[in-house]
């Protein structure tokens, strides 16, 4: 991949370097050009010219062809050159090594009388070789610093959206990881903001993520936990019942015994499947299903719930009118477990003085079981419920392809439950966790 923002770098260093050289030659005329002027107009520089003046006529007054006295004034008066015309051809001017090559115009211009006649003397001011030296290095500073200027005014926007995204990520870094980074141009700084973005973008997704999966891990364990409670406390009723000899007859006694191991194996079932999903190695959960007769499957139902709520102080009505011809492929424990869930319910909020109805038929291929009770008039006393055990029903019923409908006034309370039968059309069965 092309290195587009070293080249663009470098591009704006060349453009500031071509931009600085020509400012040095601006810079070093100019200064040149200001020193001359107020070099000449100065009054200490034009005394300084007529006490030059002066001395030289002297000098050639005495012997014209005395180099070595022109010289002499030369090293003297260093600011000043001289130039000597004879027959207007110039004969002497003075050495390039003392003075510069950038002479101003001429301030005295006179002639002399000497021996070998008329002389022409031309005086004009010049800089010196340490004072050009030092305009050099005073107009390559300046030329460095615009160098420097102009390198940093052209680079300015880089710099700027390099600290835009320096910004961006220390407040991504407290937290904030809302915060976006506008993409401008399309070099290396543009990747880095898309990369950045881009990794915001993940992070943010792999928290809300595992936001999701700690609310159905605590879902699922609320879940578990109050699917343990509820046969847990038929386990506990019917054991006291046999603690107390609450029974009338040794088969009531064995029924007793034989519900309270049913439930005992449930909790077993739901304290199995929890102690996988909390442990190390998480594992699918797979469904003990079972093909069953509808009828038969029913009945056991029904006498379940007959006797967990007539021990509760409620009277149970069911109809089953399901002929022997219809079968049914399901987990019985996860059935009981919506059983229980729904029995616990109607324990909690129900109205014990009214019966409770149970109507299972068959429609369109698939199993409906109905289930209504009045709502209990003081719902003060009861106790409080967060939809635990109904969302894990639904979820249950859900994971067979099922549908699971809760309906609720001032007065009653019903769910419906919806199956598909063995030989019906099979739908999708979704997992159990999600």
């Amino acid at each position: 991949m092309t290195k587009k923002l070293s080249i663009e770098i470098l591009s704006y260093m060349v453009i500031a370097l071509v931009g600085a050289i020509f400012s040095y030659v601006f810079i070093q005329t100019g200064v040149l050009a200001i020193g001359s002027k107020v070099l000449t107009r100065s009054d200490g520089f034009n005394e300084y010219v007529n006490q030059g003046a002066t001395e030289l006529v002297s000098a050639l007054e005495k012997d014209v062809n005395n180099i070595g006295e022109i010289l002499k004034w030369n090293l003297e008066y260093p600011e000043l050159q001289v130039s000597l015309y004879r027959a207007d051809e110039l004969y002497y001017t003075s050495p390039d090594f003392q003075t510069s090559d950038y002479g101003l115009e001429d301030i005295y211009i006179f002639e002399i009388t000497t021996a070998y006649g008329i002389e022409e003397v031309h005086i004009s001011p010049c800089y010196t070789q340490k004072f050009i030296l030092q305009m050099r290095i005073m107009s390559l500073t300046a030329s460095g610093i615009l160098f420097i200027f102009f390198t940093l005014f052209m680079c300015h926007y880089k710099f700027k959206y390099l600290l835009l995204i320096s910004e961006t990520l220390k407040m991504m870094e407290v937290g904030n990881l809302k915060k976006r980074i506008v993409v401008q141009g399309e070099d290396e700084l543009a990747q880095v903001a898309m990369n950045i973005n881009a990794l915001a973008d993940r992070i943010e997704e792999d928290i809300e993520a595992e936001k999701q999966l700690r609310a159905q891990n605590m879902q699922m364990v609320s879940s578990l936990s109050h699917d343990i409670r509820t046969p847990l406390t038929a386990v506990i009723s019917y054991l006291d019942f046999l603690y107390r000899k609450m029974y009338v007859s040794q088969e009531q006694m064995d029924e007793y015994i034989q519900i309270a191991s049913q439930k005992a194996l449930q909790i077993k079932g739901v304290t199995d499947t929890l102690f996988a999903y909390t442990g190390d190695n998480k594992q699918d959960f797979s469904k003990k299903d079972q093909v069953f007769k509808v009828d038969i499957l029913v009945n056991q139902i029904f006498l379940e719930m007959d006797d967990w709520l007539e021990s509760a102080g409620f009277q149970f009505v069911y109809k089953n009118n399901i002929s022997h011809k219809y079968e049914i492929s399901i987990d019985i424990m996860l059935l009981r477990r919506i059983l229980d869930n729904l029995c616990s319910n109607i324990e909690k909020y129900g109205d014990c003085n009214s019966p409770v109805h149970a109507v299972v038929k068959v429609e369109e291929g698939k199993l409906v079981f109905n289930l209504l009770n009045k709502k209990r008039e003081d719902q003060r006393k009861c106790v409080e419920s967060h939809g635990i055990g109904l969302k894990n029903c639904r979820s249950i019923i859900e994971g067979y392809g099922g549908n699971l409908e809760v309906k609720v006034d001032k007065t009653f309370f019903e769910v419906i439950i919806e199956l598909y039968l063995q030989n019906s059309l099979e739908l999708p069965i979704k997992n159990l966790q999600k």
